[in-house]
């Protein structure tokens, strides 16, 4: 990790392991960076046992489509999360595994808002705009599940967040979301934030499950 990282770090959490690969499109942060499987940590790869993967839908329950090849184009990102333009920061998911990890992608180009004054002259994202960026993936992940549709997930809280260098107008984040532990409808999630190879932003967020009315989304 880049010694040029800002850190804020609360006393480690114990989180139970579990067994047995993930998905190849899933596989996050047990690679230990851009420099693959060597050198990574001990207990990087973090999951709690038994959290349950999507069980098929019927098809004829309801209207609505049923998300489960993993993917979500941004109509269907739309669908389970409240956020609109300019505050949506998820263009795609790439894939996700059940509750258990996503990836997602965000493209930024020199017409997002926040460049016009962040700053004059040398546009930079705000870092608590890629702070955002990782919740709305991991929610999206996390909401796209059956049993969560028509929730809403709220923000609790953010530890061990970290930044690199600033991301750029042309900059392709891509989002990396694992899930640490779930109980109920409280959450924890490990997300990294990378352009490239180079890692820029990385936390543990915790978020809340809540109803979310059926106007949200209109």
């Amino acid at each position: 990790m880049s010694q040029r990282f800002l850190t804020t770090i609360r006393e480690p959490v114990e989180i139970v392991n579990v067994s047995g690969p993930l998905p190849e499109c899933c596989r996050l942060m047990n690679t230990g960076g851009a420099g693959g499987g060597q050198g990574a940590r001990p207990g990087r790869r973090k999951l709690l046992a038994n959290l349950p993967l999507e069980a098929p839908v019927s098809q004829n329950q309801d209207s609505k489509p049923h998300i489960q090849d993993g993917a979500m184009d941004l109509q269907q990102i739309m669908e389970v999360l409240p956020h609109r333009h300019p505050f949506l920061m998820v263009d795609r998911i790439l894939c996700r595994d059940g509750l258990r990890s996503a990836r997602g992608l965000k493209n930024l180009t020199a017409n997002e808002e926040f460049f016009q004054g962040h700053f004059p002259g040398r546009p930079e994202m705000p870092r608590t705009l890629l702070v955002e960026c990782m919740a709305q993936a991991g929610a999206a992940a996390v909401l796209a599940a059956e049993e969560n549709r028509g929730k809403n997930a709220l923000f609790a809280s953010i530890d061990r967040c970290r930044f690199g260098r600033a991301a750029v107008p042309g900059d392709v984040l891509e989002i990396e979301v694992e899930t640490l532990n779930m109980k109920r409808d409280m959450g924890k999630m490990r997300a990294i934030c990378r352009v490239g190879q180079e890692e820029i932003a990385s936390g543990e967020l915790m978020f809340a499950l809540v109803d979310s009315p059926s106007e949200d989304f209109k």
